[in-house]
């Protein structure tokens, strides 16, 4: 038999709200992106199109010894989510099917090393191939038990430059900058964010006085973080530890320096959360900025090799720059990519490198076309931080490279 308890009117609605969110497991997101409100901030975007191209020939001389694989995440689950209500989503665990189990995995990668060259398959007998995959999936820190068959797939890849006959020529090919494509800012997708990311690592920044930078469904949540502001307001350190976690995430930004297309801006991680401060604080030295998605907005191609040693083939990726900001009565576009401080990884060694050539590359197209635009890319650190807005503050901005950068470019 069901207890029944006595809720007091005040806090049934909110407190009952609350505890079907837990049985649930509804996560909440807010969604930020371009708002028409704000489109005198929307300002000219420049990218290059690009198209593949035979560049080079490689001629094998030497049989890769194994294969170069990266494995993606997988699980045997995954939460799935959809509305169930105006107030948030309902989480769905959902069990994949069609996984292999390593020992699955590897009589199939065997059976394809057979049917590809029989004496690399005879270097490759189960016991090594299990021993290898085992290891590549703890390196990735993922299950060792399967595979996914985007792993399986991947691991088949992996073996394919080792299939190749020696002293024959191999094509290589390059993607080449190609013509001037516009990017619309009113055009860039809408992108979402979680309540947990906003509490664990994330930064919310919106117009002081705003009533209204959320539509539909996301009022009611938006109205809810409002109220836990003021219950930080009203109580400090009395308020509810969750109130607190959300509160302390939103920043009020004065109408005057809040210089962006978007409804909000939102900042992911603590680099980030860092640099926004200090741009909303030099509000007077630009006269628009965006915060990109990392996926969606803007990209153009790089390529790396993930390894800092051994030889390792080229992997090739796009890349979306952090922040876009125009200088105040200026042509002159900054392109900013934030990172933790030491990050010289050789991803974004060749991040820079390739990032670099492609502004480089878009200005001379620019200036040949006649167009006043041009782009300043940058790589910061949050040390580099106070240094770069001096630059911008001096106009001395062009040509000038961060600490960061020149680490990256040794």
């Amino acid at each position: 038999m069901l207890e029944k308890f006595d809720i007091h009117p005040a806090v049934s609605g909110s407190l009952g709200v609350n505890l079907l969110k837990e049985v649930l497991e509804v996560e909440n997101t807010l969604t930020w992106g371009y708002d028409p409100r704000r489109s005198k901030y929307v300002f000219p975007l420049h990218n290059l199109r690009y198209e593949p191209e035979q560049t080079t020939v490689e001629t094998k001389r030497e049989q890769a010894k194994e294969p170069d694989v990266k494995f993606q995440p997988q699980d045997r689950k995954t939460t799935e989510y959809s509305t169930f209500s105006e107030t948030g989503k309902l989480a769905v665990e959902i069990e994949h099917h069609g996984l292999f189990e390593i020992e699955e995995a590897v009589k199939l990668l065997r059976l394809f090393l057979r049917e590809k060259d029989e004496k690399i398959a005879a270097a490759w007998p189960k016991k090594r191939l299990r021993e290898f995959v085992v290891a590549k999936l703890k390196a990735a820190g993922q299950d060792e038990t399967f595979l996914s068959k985007e792993n399986l797939l991947r691991l088949q890849q992996g073996f394919g430059p080792m299939f190749r006959d020696l002293d024959k020529q191999h094509p290589r090919m390059s993607q080449m900058a190609k013509g001037i494509v516009a990017v619309d800012l009113a055009e860039v997708r809408q992108q979402s964010f979680s309540e947990s990311m906003l509490k664990e690592h994330g930064a919310l920044y919106t117009v002081n006085g705003d009533a209204s930078p959320f539509t539909g469904q996301e009022v009611h949540l938006w109205d809810q973080y409002q109220k836990f502001r003021k219950m930080c307001a009203d109580y400090g350190d009395d308020a509810s530890d969750g109130a607190k976690a959300i509160a302390t995430r939103i920043h009020q930004v004065d109408l005057s320096a809040f210089k962006s297309p978007w409804n909000v801006h939102y900042a992911s991680h603590e680099p980030e959360r860092n640099f926004s401060d200090l741009l909303f604080a030099n509000g007077a030295l630009f006269d628009s900025f965006v915060k990109m998605p990392n996926v969606g907005g803007y990209a153009f191609p790089y390529s790396y090799k993930p390894a800092k040693a051994a030889k390792t083939h080229v992997s090739n990726e796009n890349f979306n720059p952090d922040f876009f900001i125009k200088v105040t009565k200026a042509h002159d576009i900054l392109v900013v990519e934030v990172k933790a401080e030491g990050d010289d990884s050789n991803r974004n060694k060749a991040k820079c490198r390739d990032g670099l050539k492609h502004f480089e590359t878009l200005n001379e197209r620019l200036n040949a076309a006649k167009e006043p635009w041009q782009y300043h890319f940058y790589f910061l650190s949050p040390e580099d931080y106070t240094s770069f807005f001096q630059q911008v503050r001096d106009k001395t901005y062009d040509g000038w490279k961060s600490g960061l950068m020149q680490e990256l470019s040794e």
